[in-house]
């Protein structure tokens, strides 16, 4: 008799997840692009703030216009669809319309994380063997440093002043059109098309990738939003020390309710306060003494708080996972899975 039990006990929990991972598969299919997504937040937010730095703020119609901008870039250069075009950016509000707006004519935004060193930097890029190569002017030094290791050519182009001869893309963009991008230049996406990848060092410090589809990425903004309880009265401030798909994609669950985004370089959290009306706050370390004790948490891959950290309320956790047959995504130690691509599933 308890063996019946137990069997019917986990039958109905498979059930229940494969109820849960077909309800998802639905959603992440039907999901509006992130390309769409911004377009709607551009028109009903505007003026309000979206991505906050240092030295810079992009209101919603900013983020918007710029990754329009990024895109037609694409096109000029004439950029294929699914071809990678490689990102070195420190974290900034520029990054955001940079990869988005590559993203939403069908190219691969791959992102480089300053950490991997010249070393890792210039065999990661050999192995992507992108045609451009777009540096952040504060990472320069870093990418002079790997472009000696480097055994292919690539037009190289700079964001920002620097003493080089190399191309300025910011330039080069401020000379394009920022509207809405239609007929042939608004490329067909499809859900399983590669959005985005990430290289930063793994376990073992070499570098390791991580990549997502166009329908896994709205997918899995509007999941966490909703799943966290984002609101649009909601403040998320993203501490990075590390580049991954959780620091990259975290301001999306921001944007996706109307909130705005800080973002601050792991290197200077100590030294920035955080926002007092912050209450979501993502860090991919232990929280800092300088975090506020009274906001919700959210952090980041495998964080764990130290033995003197403080615990602050409704602590959450997540995660980004991928194998070869799908996408997992973990919240609060909870797997919730999402296929990888409509062409794996199939296959």
């Amino acid at each position: 008799m308890k063996a019946l039990r137990t069997w019917v006990k986990e039958k109905a929990e498979a059930k229940a997840r494969e109820t849960l991972t077909r309800r998802l598969e639905t959603l992440a299919r039907g999901s509006a692009l992130l390309r769409d997504e911004i377009e709607e937040w551009a028109a009903e937010g505007r003026d309000r703030a979206a991505l906050i730095g240092t030295d810079e703020t992009l209101a919603f119609r900013d983020l918007y216009e710029r990754a329009n901008r990024w895109a037609r870039w694409a096109i000029i250069e004439g950029i294929a669809p699914a071809e990678p075009v490689a990102l070195l950016f420190s974290p900034r509000p520029e990054r955001t319309p940079a990869w988005v707006g590559l993203g939403a004519v069908g190219a691969v935004p791959t992102l480089f994380d300053p950490a991997l060193g010249e070393t890792a930097l210039a065999a990661a890029i050999g192995a992507i063997r992108p045609r451009h190569m777009v540096v952040d002017a504060a990472l320069l030094p870093l990418f002079e440093a790997a472009a000696a290791r480097i055994g292919h050519a690539c037009t190289v182009w700079i964001h920002g002043a620097h003493p080089m001869a190399y191309q300025r893309i910011d330039e080069a963009l401020a000379g394009l059109s920022a509207v809405r991008l239609t007929g042939r230049d608004r490329r067909s996406l499809a859900p399983g098309d590669a959005a985005l990848a990430v290289i930063a060092p793994g376990p073992d410090g070499r570098p390791h990738v991580g990549h997502l589809d166009h329908g896994r990425l709205g997918a899995i903004a509007t999941l966490l939003a909703t799943a966290l309880g984002a609101t649009r009265d909601d403040r998320l401030a993203v501490v990075e020390t590390a580049l991954s798909l959780e620091t990259l994609l975290a301001p999306t669950i921001a944007l996706a309710r109307g909130a705005p985004c800080r973002l601050i370089a792991g290197n200077a959290a100590e030294a920035v306060a955080m926002p007092a009306d912050a209450t979501l706050l993502h860090l991919d370390r232990p929280p800092l003494d300088a975090a506020p004790p009274g906001p919700r948490m959210i952090v980041g891959i495998d964080a764990e708080a130290g033995p003197d950290t403080p615990e602050p309320p409704q602590r959450r956790t997540w995660s980004i996972r991928r194998d070869d047959i799908r996408v997992e995504l973990r919240l609060d130690g909870h797997p919730i899975a999402l296929p990888a691509s409509d062409a794996e599933m199939r296959s």
